[in-house]
Parts: C-alpha cells; sequence; structure tokens
C-alpha cells in the first residue's frame, strides 16, 4: 500500500481559469430616513488654522471654550476641516493625496466650510464606481442635481459649459480664495504683507506685495435661494500711494504685441472716486547703484511710474506720446458721473498710442464687473459684462401649453434613443436660436447626465428631415412629453409640431403667441429679459426676436446679441 494515495494529482497551473468578475450594487440614502446606525455619515466642516483642545465626550473646548459641532455625532467641524483637508487637499499630488485620479483632468480646492458625506467599507467596498455617484438636495424651492463626472469632480449638469474659455493656453492665472488659510479663521480676514501666488505656466510663484492688501469678500453672485452671497475671495487696494502687487517680469509677458493673439480676464469693483491704474506694465526698471555704505555696485528696483490717483496725467492716449512711454498695456478706470464709470485700455510703442474704452458703465457701490480685453487679428477689443443699461433690455413673454389632442394624424413621427444624437451630428447647424447650438452643445446637454430620461423624435417630408428632442415626464395628471430642443429643418418645423401634437396626445411645449384652442391648456407664463450689447431702436429688436426661438431645454441659459 503506497504512503501517498495514488488518487491525488498535483494541480498545475493550466489545471484551472480564473476570470476576474466586478460585481456593483445600488444605494439610495435619504436624509428623512438618515441614520448612523446604517454605518453613514454626514458631516459639516469650518475651516480653523489651528486645531483646538476638545473634549473627546463632548466635541467642545476644554474649559468654557466652545465649538461649532455636528448634532448627529458631536464631531468637532474644526477637526473635520483639518481632517480631510491632511487627506484629500492640502497637497495636489496623485502620489500624497488619497484616492487622486489624474492631476490634469481633477480640480482639487477646498472652502472655509464643507460638507461630508461618508459611506461604510462594508457596503460600498474599495470604492464608488466612478461616475455613478449623483446628489440631489434642495434649498427652499430651489433643487440642485450634482453627478461625478467620472474624473473626481462633482459638477452641475445644467450648467452649460460649452461657452466656457479654455484653460489649455492660459499662462498665467491669479486667484485669492485659498487666502483665508493665511489667517487663524474666516472672520479674521483682514491686512496681508506678503503669501500672495500666483501660477505662471501652471508652475506656482510668489508675488511682491508693495505695502499691504486687505482680503475681503469676493464677487457677489445671486440665485434663486440666496441674494447677492459673496464667492471667494477679492483682495482690496488702500487708496494711498504705494499700495500694490507686483509681478516679476518673464518671457512670457511679451506675448502681448499688436499682432499677437491673446486675452485679459479679471474682475473689478470700482468705490473710489478717483481715476486710477489697475493692470500696468511699465512703471517699475531696475537699475544699478552704488552702495555707500560697503562701495560695491547693487541692483535695485525703482518705481518708475508716476502717482496713480486724482488728475493723473496718464489716463489717455496722448499722455503717453507726449511722455514717449512703451508699454503694452495699461488699463485704467474712470468714473464718469456718479452712477458711471470707463475702463480704457491703452497700448504705446513710445511714439503712436492706442486706447479702447468700454463706455460708460452704470454702477453701485455693490457692483462687480468682469472686464474683458482682446487682441485677435490685430483687431483690440475691451467687453465689460453684465453692464447692460436698462434701455437695452427688452422683455418678452412666452406661454407654456399642455395639450390634449384625441386625433391622430396620418403622418408618423419616430422615436429614437437619445444615443443617435451621434450619428445626426450632420443635421446639427446654428440656427434661430439666440446663441450658438452645435453639436458639442447638445452632447453634453442630453448625453452626459440622466440620458435615458430624452429621446429624439423625427418626422420626414419632402425629403427633409427635422428633430425634437423630448423629455418624457410624468406630473399629477399622469405621463406625458416635454419638448426640449429642436434641430434640423426649419422648413418643415411647424408641420412636425402639429403631428407630434396629435401623436403624443400630451404634449408640453414653449409658444411666443397665444393659442386659442380648446385642445390648449395654458400652464404658465414664462418672461424673458433679453440684454442687447449693441445700440438697436425697438422696432429692429423687436425684429431680431422675431427670427429668434427659445426652447424649453434653454431657460437656464444667459442670453445676450
Amino acid at each position: 500500500m503506497p504512503i501517498i494515495p495514488s488518487v491525488f494529482q498535483p494541480i498545475r497551473a493550466n489545471d484551472f481559469q480564473q476570470r476576474p468578475v466586478k460585481t456593483y450594487k445600488h444605494y439610495k440614502v435619504l436624509s428623512s430616513t438618515f441614520s448612523n446606525n446604517d454605518g453613514y455619515f454626514r458631516h459639516n466642516a469650518i475651516y480653523r488654522k489651528h486645531v483646538p483642545h476638545i473634549d473627546g465626550k463632548t466635541g467642545q473646548g476644554v474649559g468654557e471654550r466652545t465649538f461649532p459641532i455636528n448634532s448627529d455625532d458631536n464631531t468637532n467641524q474644526h477637526v473635520i476641516w483639518n481632517a480631510i483637508n491632511h487627506k484629500y487637499y492640502r497637497n495636489h499630488n496623485p502620489a500624497v493625496s488619497a484616492d487622486f485620479l489624474s492631476i490634469d483632468m481633477q480640480q482639487r480646492s477646498l472652502w472655509h466650510s464643507a460638507s461630508l458625506f461618508t459611506a461604510p467599507y462594508g457596503q460600498v467596498g474599495e470604492k464608488i464606481k466612478h461616475g455613478t455617484f449623483k446628489v440631489t438636495s434642495s434649498i427652499g424651492g430651489l433643487t440642485i442635481n450634482l453627478h461625478d463626472d467620472e474624473n473626481g469632480n462633482l459638477i452641475d449638469p445644467i450648467i452649460d459649459t460649452t461657452t466656457f474659455a479654455s484653460s489649455s493656453r492660459n499662462f498665467f492665472h491669479m486667484s485669492f480664495n485659498d487666502l483665508y488659510k493665511k489667517f487663524n479663521d474666516y472672520d479674521e480676514l483682514g491686512i496681508l504683507s506678503k503669501g500672495i501666488t500666483y501660477k505662471l505656466n501652471k508652475v506656482d510663484k510668489t508675488t511682491i506685495i508693495n505695502d499691504s492688501v486687505t482680503v475681503v469678500s469676493g464677487i457677489e453672485v445671486t440665485s434663486s435661494a440666496v441674494l447677492a452671497t459673496p464667492s471667494g475671495l477679492a483682495a482690496k487696494f488702500d487708496d494711498t500711494l504705494g499700495h500694490n502687487i507686483r509681478i516679476p517680469h518673464n518671457d512670457k509677458f511679451d506675448r502681448f504685441g499688436r499682432c499677437d493673439d491673446w486675452t485679459i480676464s479679471f474682475w473689478h469693483k470700482y468705490n473710489s472716486a478717483d481715476e486710477h491704474t489697475i493692470l500696468s506694465k511699465w512703471g517699475v526698471k531696475e537699475e544699478t547703484f552704488l552702495d555707500s555704505v560697503d562701495g560695491k555696485r547693487k541692483l535695485r528696483t525703482v518705481n518708475n511710474n508716476p502717482t496713480q490717483g486724482a488728475g493723473s496725467p496718464l489716463m489717455t492716449a496722448a499722455n503717453f506720446e507726449n511722455n514717449n512711454i512703451r508699454t503694452p498695456m495699461h488699463i485704467v478706470a474712470n468714473e464718469v458721473d456718479p452712477g458711471g464709470i470707463t475702463y480704457n485700455f491703452i497700448a504705446c510703442d513710445g511714439k503712436k498710442a492706442t486706447l479702447v474704452s468700454t463706455g460708460e458703465v452704470p454702477i453701485t457701490s455693490l457692483d462687480w464687473q468682469h472686464i474683458c480685453v482682446r487682441n485677435s487679428a490685430s483687431k483690440l477689443e475691451i467687453f465689460a459684462n453684465f453692464g447692460i443699461n436698462s434701455n437695452k433690455v427688452i422683455k418678452k413673454k412666452y406661454y407654456l401649453y399642455k395639450t390634449s389632442s384625441n386625433f391622430t394624424s396620418l403622418k408618423k413621427t419616430k422615436n429614437y434613443h437619445i444615443d443617435e444624437l451621434i450619428n445626426l451630428k450632420s443635421f446639427i447647424k446654428d440656427g434661430s436660436s439666440l446663441f450658438l447650438k452645435n453639436f458639442i452643445y447638445f452632447k453634453k446637454r442630453y448625453l452626459s447626465y440622466q440620458k435615458h430620461e430624452y429621446l429624439i423624435n423625427k418626422f420626414e417630408f419632402k425629403k427633409l428631415s427635422s428633430f425634437f428632442i423630448l423629455k418624457y415626464n410624468k406630473d399629477n395628471s399622469g405621463s406625458n412629453y416635454v419638448i426640449l430642443d429642436h434641430f434640423g429643418s426649419e422648413k418643415i418645423k411647424s408641420k412636425h409640431l402639429s403631428c407630434l401634437i396629435s401623436n403624443k396626445k400630451k404634449l408640453i411645449f414653449l409658444s411666443s403667441k397665444k393659442i386659442d384652442k380648446p385642445k390648449y391648456k395654458l400652464l404658465n407664463y414664462l418672461n424673458f429679459k433679453i440684454g442687447f450689447i449693441k445700440r438697436f431702436t425697438l422696432k429692429q429688436k423687436k425684429t431680431i426676436l422675431l427670427n429668434k426661438e427659445i426652447f424649453l431645454g434653454d431657460t437656464d441659459i444667459f442670453f445676450t446679441i
């Protein structure tokens, strides 16, 4: 009898196969039934530079000191902020920060207040599948939907980014939003004399602050939930001479000639009655001098910029020509009257100067202006966005209807999955819309988020094709379809709409005209304010709008002509 049973044989590598399998589960966490007993935690976090000494049981400070805590589990909100900053934000580097996907595709910035949602490892495992995390939040009557873009960023898909300027060729950027970290607490924002940085070719560099600046709340934004809320931070300069931020010269700054293509953009808040310089390149030079103490030759910086303030002689093109000043850029602000301001851009080669102006921009003490200077194809322009006079704005009323048709058209329309949009790219052309609608616009708007809710309806007539984008909708009256957008032939669009109304029975759409028919139920009115940058008469404005259309899919877009 053998010692080792002969029925046992060694298992070799080619005797078996392995195939990795990934499994995913769907989880839905609701605030109405939220409980820490399930392993989920929600925390608020507030910045404080030095983490306070706290009592482990109460989350409050030792002695009589009190700090903000989270009511769910008594965790200190300052400790939470520093914990997530240390783990995810302090070092923008995949080798140091946790769960970093791509340094090029993922942007990480932490504000002085934050909200944290923690899911248990026992349920979600190593990580949540990229592109599947969604958040729905309600603030009053406002509903916000956020989703993961698969690159580690939580974004709002309703915000149209197709017209955003690309940062791929941006070689200089300065932001003040992280300066709150220079202070012990956000409520202690104040004077700063060092520590402001900027990015030059995506490399962090330090500025030179002459005297000091004051860090204050930034641009005020307005939403349907809150009116005039500061967003980010800004730097405020003292009215006295000598307060400025200096950027050392770099060869990159020599690209602002008349034959170059370039753009300068910044936000500015005017709160001074004096003329003043905002941005200038010429007022500083370096020179050698003999030090009287040690007798050595040294290099020093000399401010060659004359006094900038009331009655300053350097506000016009003639002033630069008369003084033979060479500069590729000089941007100034000048008050026209108590209710208006002009922004001027001046460039001079030492003999001949060029000046472009925004014209009068209406302001109040709370107004921020977005200024943009652009030189393209040897054409120099300056813009002041969102500074439109009330006499350049026209109101337009639209009507929202729901149909209840009982008859069926002989001409049928066909429905297609929204993914078919890619194959219909050739039909998408900029037509009668108030703004540019190209394929990228349609793709980002209808294919990037909850695309299962959308479909394409096609209609053909005499070798022409028309397409409506519909959304399946449910309300108290039952199911219906909503017309969101259109592309394709404009000639048969009205015929397509008539067939669609009879085919779909219940249909919701926006109309520029009032309809008095028994099968059309008026749901509501929508009033739009449309601003005209150029000067038009009232008759010209109405003629322009007569040839333009607005769809329900456009209603979160800012319109300008």
